[in-house]
């Protein structure tokens, strides 16, 4: 399981969204990233973009092992904002990874909103 920490569940466009990720899989991964990006929700198809990603190799650690990922992701100043309406929302979301080796990745999200 992955916990997503944001230091704020709201943000303004062209600023930085921070927090860190910790786990308290069995497995050790090989490496922990987050990403930023927004996604549409409704009808018609989905649509999504990412922009950046942290990223920690994390290599030989101890099984059982939280790991900790920090993040500070940056919003595009002309990305779209975040959208609430009948048919069409977007949404906003920090998406972090385990990369496990021999397993299946382990993934989470944590949505929050950006302002124009």
């Amino acid at each position: 399981m992955i916990d997503i920490h944001l230091t704020q569940n709201q943000v303004r466009l062209g600023h930085a969204v921070s927090g860190s990720a910790t786990s308290d899989t069995d497995k050790a991964p090989d490496r922990v990233s987050a990403r930023v990006g927004w996604m549409t929700e409704g009808r018609g198809d989905r649509d999504d973009e990412y922009f950046g990603e942290a990223s920690l190799d994390v290599g030989e650690s101890e099984f059982g092992t939280p790991d900790r990922l920090d993040f500070t992701l940056q919003i595009p100043s002309d990305a779209p904002p975040s959208y609430d309406g009948k048919i069409l929302r977007i949404v906003w979301v920090v998406e972090v990874r385990l990369y496990l080796a021999w397993a299946k990745d382990i993934d989470a999200t944590a949505r929050f909103r950006v302002d124009s």
